[in-house]
């Protein structure tokens, strides 16, 4: 027969060079752990049309050219409220949110603590801060006493102890303020700043607030913590905040100039702590290691998969790939110990 006539050496050159195609294709799986590819993956996302969704259906078409997963499927499923019970479940296996809600669930500052969900990738970067315009005299957080401010937002509790760690660098209260008013939209709240029935907003800075209040008024103010304050201010911040100076001229705030202080937080991927190891540090691999195929997407996404504080505990299998890399700083490896230990204590 033929195979007889063929050598061991040659008959395993043969069947290497058959097989090098697809090998080389095929990706590869954690040392050691034999990768359980699921079909599909359901991944919660914000509304249609949002940066954020815009950014993860790109990375999940990524996937699915990367990966044995045959589709990913990214959809509008809700807040924490919805999709957790989904995710917990196994019908939703990765969902958009922010980390700083997350944390706040899992430190038991909300009903449910949702001490399952784990960090898969860190996503866009946001800043919380209060906006004024020059004539209401607002130029630092002890001139909010006796003003109308805007920070309260309708079903959505995330951003109350926040608003009071801001108060409380100045030594104020919510009692202190004139009113504190529950902003129904931006487009509202905007026009009572500019039109006088209020003097402030209390929220993320986003770029459009910002550009309207600057063309109605002439500048729009960015008003942070003194550093004087900070210490009074960052031992009442709930956890998954963290600061930042925001530069002069950001495209992603708008700020004229340099902004020290800024509360910032994180949005990230969450995935299950079921979720094997070998997957997830698979998962996150390929999305990084095909980064130029969707960092285009949108201006935001250049904060994705940039590590950072205000981090919910990673997924073991995703901290492994970011501490390979040496992507992760001592702090950040500190706090998420920190993290970590608060989860323990709580179960």
């Amino acid at each position: 027969m033929l195979l007889s006539r063929i050598s061991g050496k040659r008959l395993a050159a043969m069947l290497a060079a058959c097989l090098t195609p697809y090998l080389a294709g095929a990706p590869a799986h954690a040392a050691g752990e034999e990768i359980a590819w699921p079909k599909r993956l359901i991944v919660s996302a914000p509304s249609s049309g949002t940066p954020a969704s815009m950014i993860m259906a790109s990375i999940a078409r990524v996937i699915e050219k990367n990966t044995p997963i045959q589709r990913v499927i990214v959809q509008p499923i809700g807040g924490i409220n919805n999709f957790a019970p989904m995710m917990e479940k196994g019908e939703v296996d990765i969902a958009i949110h922010s980390g700083a809600d997350v944390l706040a669930h899992m430190a038991g500052l909300e009903e449910n603590r949702m001490s399952f969900m784990r960090t898969l990738l860190p996503t866009s970067v946001q800043a919380f801060v209060v906006l004024t315009t020059p004539d209401k005299g607002i130029h630092n957080l002890n001139a909010l006493r006796g003003k109308v401010v805007y920070s309260r937002n309708p079903g959505n509790t995330m951003f109350d102890p926040v608003v009071k760690a801001l108060l409380a660098g100045a030594g104020l209260a919510e009692s202190d303020l004139k009113a504190n008013l529950t902003k129904a939209n931006n487009t509202v709240a905007v026009a009572d700043v500019v039109e006088g029935r209020a003097d402030a907003l209390i929220m993320p800075a986003m770029t459009n607030v910002v550009m309207e209040l600057r063309q109605a008024k002439g500048e729009c103010l960015f008003i942070t913590p003194a550093d004087d304050q900070m210490p009074a201010v960052k031992s009442a911040m709930p956890p998954g905040f963290y600061f930042e100076t925001l530069p002069a001229g950001s495209r992603s705030y708008g700020n004229t100039d340099e902004v020290k202080n800024a509360p910032m937080y994180r949005s990230v991927l969450l995935v299950s702590e079921k979720m094997p190891k070998a997957l997830a540090a698979e998962l996150v691999k390929v999305i990084m290691e095909h980064r130029d195929e969707w960092v285009g997407v949108h201006g935001q996404a250049k904060d994705w998969g940039v590590m950072s504080l205000g981090l919910p505990p990673l997924h073991e299998g995703a901290r492994e790939y970011f501490e390979g890399k040496g992507l992760i700083s001592d702090e950040q490896k500190a706090e998420q110990e920190t993290f970590s230990a608060m989860l323990s204590q709580g179960n």
